[in-house]
Parts: C-alpha cells; sequence; structure tokens
C-alpha cells in the first residue's frame, strides 16, 4: 500500500495567509496528505494568540499579511521550536533577508504537494529531536 497521500498522518498545522480561498484551499489539500487538523490565521495578532493558546507541529507563512510582516510569527514559532515554511507572491522578498534567509521559501502559486515532503521532514527531525 502507498502511504504517501499520508505523510502528514496525525499532524496540526497553521496555515498564515490573508486571503481566506487561498488558506481554505491549503487547509483542504493539507488533510489530504493527512494531517488532522489545519488552523487558518489571516493576520500576524490572530497567527501569535493561536501559537500561544495551543501547539501545532508546523506552519505555512504568507511572507506578506495585507501589508504586514508575518515575521513576527516566524520569530513565535522560532522561540516555540515550531518549522515552518514561507510561501510568497514576491520573487526574493527583502523581508527574508537576515535571520531567515536559509528557511525554506515556496513561490505562488505552489502546489501543496511541492511542500508537503519538506513540512513531513521539518515534522520528523523536530519529533526526533523531543
Amino acid at each position: 500500500m502507498d502511504d504517501s497521500g499520508h505523510i502528514l498522518d496525525g499532524a496540526k498545522l497553521l496555515v498564515v495567509e490573508d486571503s481566506f480561498a487561498v488558506a481554505d484551499a491549503l487547509s483542504w489539500e493539507l488533510s489530504t496528505f493527512g494531517a488532522v487538523e489545519v488552523r487558518m490565521s489571516p493576520s500576524v495578532e490572530t497567527a501569535l494568540e493561536q501559537i500561544s493558546a495551543e501547539p501545532f507541529d508546523a506552519a505555512l507563512l504568507d511572507v506578506n499579511l495585507g501589508g504586514e510582516s508575518v515575521l513576527p510569527v516566524a520569530d513565535q514559532l522560532d522561540e516555540h521550536g515550531v518549522p515552518f515554511v514561507f510561501v510568497t507572491g514576491y520573487s526574493e522578498s527583502d523581508l527574508l533577508e537576515g535571520r531567515y534567509s536559509e528557511a525554506p521559501k515556496y513561490q505562488k502559486p505552489v502546489s501543496v504537494a511541492q511542500i508537503v515532503p519538506c513540512l513531513a521532514e521539518m515534522i520528523a527531525l523536530r519529533n526526533r529531536d523531543d
């Protein structure tokens, strides 16, 4: 049996994306790869509240949330040891220079199938280190 469709089995994910349609589509697609829960957040404020309230296995972060930088969310996730990937509609964002220049980045439009192996690997590494 091929288990590739369940590569995220049991994962609890956070999608920080200001477009509801995009976040909803990502959420649904991630669930097809086995994620048991996908929370959506349209803003930095909401994302920070969610991170403080509950644990996540990994996150997808849109770099620009209606003109607001997602970096405070990345900082909070980093403090909690939660791996994340950036998803951006910009070619190379100045927002990602410096501290997060080595973080995984995906250019929109991106297929969830492209992101999932990276998320799964990051979750596995985090779980191994715990």
